[in-house]
């Protein structure tokens, strides 16, 4: 009686068993007989008798890492180590479809079951998978094989797997991201041994060579193992639109300088024959910039107090251009309010002094660069008297010219200025000798800055008008402009001067009937100036541009 009480759950469990699909047994029941002898000796020949069950439990297996039942599908029931069939759901009718199962266990990084299934003879070359499919599923392996490097190239490469992969070469695909990884010296020993070349250039997301991946990390053992593999340490030519600086080890190293706090890198470059005077030539689509070590540095460190920052060493010929860029880029990077503290002023006024003596033109983007934050008192005085120095090399034309182009800019970028600056800086301008009036040439088609102004309200205006566009946020625009207007006018520019026969006031009542917003503009003029022959009084425009405005 105590026998049969004893077998009742595995004949229980058996017949249960018994009535499930052989398509929904998976792995997780193959393992749970393990828990009986008696149950696994009587079930387990049916659970693994067809091909479908076979294939259901090895995929289940490698996705969740069950070694032992791969081991025992695998060596006992003669399952294959290389492929599993899955069913399409979403065909009708299902269709089958072959995938590798080295797949399978890389979706999850199970390194574990990778290796086994080498061991157990898995290929990627198998001839029954649908070529296409099986091209994703090695891509998608190779890529695990980049992250996980440690626990798997090394199986992959030593069983003879790498060499079934026909389109590419595996070591040279994995040479730059292994490094990125952190892969030690022996996995990328192996690498290079199996045809990697030390110079290979990775063009992901980010372009660099093996040997800036190895400074960018800070291996220092694997660096040198490249140098002793025939890697070339010095690139010569133009770095094109799309490139990087990491394609040249040398300026990697001065951009990882910050980044790792250190300096081995860089040193371990000159040690190898690194030239600290490269000056390569980038391209770009509608410009071109030259970078140079120093430059590099710049661009990356996060906060200009680095403990890395030299101010000493710099050739007393050093050129204008780079002088002009290393000014602008620690005035863009940081920011003109910087100024208020003492080392950062001095730096910038030492750069400047340097600048204005080869009458370098950079005032035109570092003017624009103060208008869009809101300054402390000392940050303000501070910034003007650096333009001071550099307006003092400059002649009336220059400065008018320099007026001029700043007014437009701030016309076009109304939206993110700080009226505050920029009329500090109009009120600078004027009294270092600059003319509000001024036209920046002789020919036909200048025009003194209030009619330049006028001319790109009338050309905005009609523009709306003709493609009857909804004209979103025209308060704020209404009041930008009319202010702009306001403060040329407040700073000595003339309303009455004509050009080509016209005032500034004609060239807006020219647009006064396309868009009912031009009246306010005409209101703000004739408030200020008095001028004969203006629309109507201030006060009365508004309430007519109100009752428009109300109408519409």
């Amino acid at each position: 009686m105590a026998s049969l009480l004893e077998n009742l759950p595995n004949e229980i469990m058996l017949h249960i068993f018994r009535h499930i699909n052989p398509r929904d047994i998976d792995a997780t029941q193959a393992r749970l007989l393990k828990c009986s002898k008696a149950l696994r000796r009587r079930f387990e020949p049916w659970l693994y008798s067809s091909q479908e069950s076979r294939d259901r439990i090895v995929r289940l297996a490698c996705i969740h890492g069950f070694n032992e039942t791969i081991k025992l599908a695998v060596g006992t029931y003669n399952a294959s180590p290389s492929t599993v069939t899955i069913w399409q759901r979403n065909s009708k009718p299902a269709r089958p479809l072959k995938i590798l199962t080295l797949h399978l266990a890389t979706k999850k990084m199970k390194s574990d079951t990778f290796e086994l299934l080498l061991k157990l003879g898995a290929k990627v070359d198998v001839g029954e998978v649908n070529p296409v499919v099986a091209a994703s599923q090695i891509s998608r392996i190779l890529k695990a094989l980049q992250i996980d490097h440690a626990k798997m190239l090394h199986p992959f490469f030593t069983s003879g797997t790498a060499g079934q992969v026909q389109h590419l070469c595996v070591a040279d695909h994995c040479l730059v991201p292994a490094i990125v990884n952190k892969a030690s010296a022996e996995t990328i020993q192996l690498l290079l041994d199996n045809g990697a070349n030390p110079n290979r250039l990775e063009t992901g997301d980010v372009r660099m060579n093996a040997l800036s991946a190895a400074v960018k990390v800070g291996a220092m053992d694997v660096f040198t193992l490249l140098l002793d593999r025939g890697a070339e340490m010095n690139v010569k030519g133009t770095l094109s639109q799309g490139k990087s600086i990491f394609e040249v080890p040398v300026l990697a190293a001065a951009q990882t300088m910050a980044d790792l706090q250190s300096v081995e890198m860089l040193q371990l470059c000159i040690d190898h024959g690194g030239s600290l005077d490269v000056n390569l030539r980038f391209q770009h689509r509608h410009s071109t910039t030259f970078m140079t070590v120093l430059l590099a540095y710049l661009d990356a460190i996060a906060d200009w107090r680095s403990g890395y920052r030299r101010t000493e060493g710099a050739k007393p010929g050093l050129d204008r251009l780079l002088i002009g860029q290393i000014l602008e880029i620690l005035i863009r990077k940081w920011g003109v309010k910087y100024l208020e503290v003492d080392e950062f002023f001095h730096l910038i006024k030492l750069l400047v002094d340097e600048s204005s003596k080869f009458h370098h033109d950079i005032l035109d983007s570092l003017l624009c660069m103060s208008v869009s934050n809101l300054l402390t008192p000392v940050a303000s005085s501070r910034w003007l008297e650096v333009l001071s120095i550099l307006f003092q090399c400059r002649d009336h034309t220059e400065m008018g010219k320099l007026l001029y182009q700043f007014i437009l800019y701030c016309e076009d970028s109304k939206y993110t200025i700080h009226r505050e600056n920029v009329e500090i800086l109009v009120d600078h301008l004027v009294q270092s000798g600059a003319d509000i009036n001024f036209s920046p040439h002789e020919d036909i088609s200048s025009c003194p800055v209030l009619h330049a102004v006028c001319d790109k309200i009338d050309r905005e205006t009609r523009q709306m008008e003709e493609e009857r566009l909804i004209f979103f946020g025209w308060q704020y625009e209404i009041n930008s402009r009319s202010w702009l207007l306001d403060m040329i006018i407040r700073k000595g520019g003339d309303a009455t001067l004509q050009f080509n026969g016209q005032t500034a006031l004609d060239r807006l009542r020219r647009t006064r009937h396309h868009h009912v917003e031009t009246r306010l503009y005409i209101s703000s003029l004739t408030g200020y100036l008095n001028y004969p022959g203006g629309v109507m009084d201030g006060l009365e425009d508004f309430v007519e541009f109100s009752r428009l405005f109300s109408d519409e």
